[in-house]
């Protein structure tokens, strides 16, 4: 929790992928609906991109960028059997900029808690 999960990327694939770990199993379909309302910072659902709503201080970490976060409540309902791994809060995903290929140091997992 406080040195930030390591984030594999992978090429897009219709086979399941597992040359770093065991494949995550059993997987999961992410389902994605635009939101109607304005988003802010204070807007601490599950998000795609967006504004990030930080619970304790703002990452800035130069040299990754901001792409989703999820929040404790909606992972418990997606994956019950991993329930209380954001410790309530919020985790956020920090990619690198460009990433082309295979890279198994693409980002940081942060999660925060209050």
């Amino acid at each position: 929790m406080t040195e930030g999960g390591k984030v594999i990327a992978y090429k897009p694939s219709m086979l399941q992928m597992g040359a770093y770990a065991d494949p995550i199993t059993p997987s999961k379909k992410i389902t994605v609906i635009e939101n109607p309302n304005e988003d802010s910072n204070e807007n601490g659902i599950a998000k795609i991109g967006g504004i990030p709503a930080w619970i304790q201080d703002d990452e800035n970490l130069k040299t990754l960028d901001y792409a989703l976060q999820i929040n404790g409540s909606r992972l418990n309902k997606a994956a019950p059997y991993h329930k209380g791994i954001l410790v309530g809060g919020i985790g956020y995903l920090m990619l690198k900029k460009n990433i082309s290929c295979q890279d198994i140091d693409a980002g940081k997992f942060l999660i925060q808690t209050s």
